[in-house]
């Protein structure tokens, strides 16, 4: 399941200064979700596969992109 959050930013009509709207405190920071950062852990960790493959399976497998540094981020 996929969650998309966009936040809007508008233009003060005002004085012109760019205004993006807040995150909300239910939504959890970063770019992916408590899920996606424990399997990706868990295959790592505990069964030792490398960060490209772990991006390239992500790729693969899933309708997931996601780049090596990422990979090695969350972790």
């Amino acid at each position: 399941m996929v969650t998309e959050y966009q936040y809007r930013t508008v233009t003060c009509p005002e004085c012109g200064t760019l205004v993006t709207a807040p995150r909300p405190p239910e939504v959890p920071p970063g770019a992916f979700g408590p899920q996606v950062v424990a399997t990706i852990a868990a295959l790592h960790g505990r069964f030792r596969i490398s960060n490209r493959e772990l991006a390239e399976w992500c790729a693969q497998g899933y309708p997931l992109p996601i780049s090596v540094g990422s990979v090695a981020r969350l972790q």
